[in-house]
């Protein structure tokens, strides 16, 4: 009996044997995050992709990366886009002059926007938030987090075990910071129009104009001044040996003046009170 002649599968037959038996496998496994090609430069839309730990990415003029996150390193150039990025742990987010950076969730990472470059409501949920000179960031919210701030901030709001430290040069317009959160203006360094909900704190060695202590403290420190203040709510106002205070409002609530402080043009509303520790002097007014 002559032998059978077994004809070997041909490679495009193999291939299909194949991709007929993965066919019932590959539809079990889970969808894997896209991975960013970061030989080249991102220059359009792109959507979802991941740059892990130790990568680097880069978004240039016309390029918008949305979506995804950060566990290595994001800059986003003149030109370039980014929006709705999660930063994580790993990850840093560099905005240059001329990006934009806007609703990126920082959890426990950073976003560094550089002179020229502008971030917009950026959310730093533990992480850090670092502002340089040149640089402006809008309607900011820090939770449990820090911003540092040597550029420009407006509308930002800071809340509980999270502080927005102001240094030289640094100028913050229209902050709200709520219980448990802290503004902290170094020498040099100036806010307008803050206003210190209950359970906040404002700490002023520097310049503070037109704050609104809504329940809050401000506290103002050795070379501090501020001008303008309004007190209600039950908020206070303290200043200390060094410190200087004009033209205050206290519609509702307390002013104390330690040893060596200074104060000038202030008005007492009902239910006010300013207190000068060492001065022999208290002056009520309910």
């Amino acid at each position: 009996m002559k032998p059978v002649a077994v004809r070997p599968l041909r490679p495009c037959c193999r291939s299909a044997w194949w991709l007929r038996l993965l066919g019932g496998v590959v539809p079990l496994l889970p969808a894997m995050p896209a991975v960013a090609d970061f030989t080249t430069p991102v220059t359009s839309a792109v959507s979802g992709q991941t740059v892990p730990a130790g990568s680097a990415q880069s978004v240039l003029a016309g390029g918008t990366a949305t979506g995804g996150q950060v566990g290595g390193t994001q800059t986003i150039f003149n030109g370039g886009q980014a929006r709705n990025v999660t930063v994580l742990s790993t990850g840093l987010q560099v905005v240059s002059s001329g990006g934009l950076a806007s609703g990126s969730e920082v959890q426990q990472g950073r976003v560094r926007v550089e002179s020229g470059g502008v971030g917009s409501g950026l959310h730093i949920v533990g992480g850090v938030l670092d502002t340089a000179v040149g640089a402006r960031t809008y309607n900011s919210v820090v939770d449990g987090g820090r911003e540092d701030l040597s550029g420009e901030s407006y509308s930002a709001q800071v809340n509980a075990d999270s502080i927005q430290l102001l240094y030289p040069g640094g100028l913050a317009v229209s902050a709200t910071v709520n219980s448990g959160g802290v503004q902290s203006v170094l020498s040099g360094a100036r806010t307008r129009q803050s206003i210190i909900n209950a359970g906040g704190q404002q700490q002023v060695l520097g310049d503070a104009d037109s704050t609104l202590v809504n329940g809050g403290e401000q506290t103002v420190g050795s070379g501090g001044i501020v001008f303008g203040t309004t007190v209600t709510n039950g908020g206070r106002q303290t200043v200390s040996s060094g410190g200087t205070a004009g033209n205050t409002l206290i519609t509702q609530g307390s002013q104390d003046v330690l040893a060596g402080g200074s104060t000038g043009s202030t008005t007492l509303g009902a239910r006010s009170e300013e207190r000068r520790v060492g001065k022999e002097c208290l002056r009520l007014c309910r």
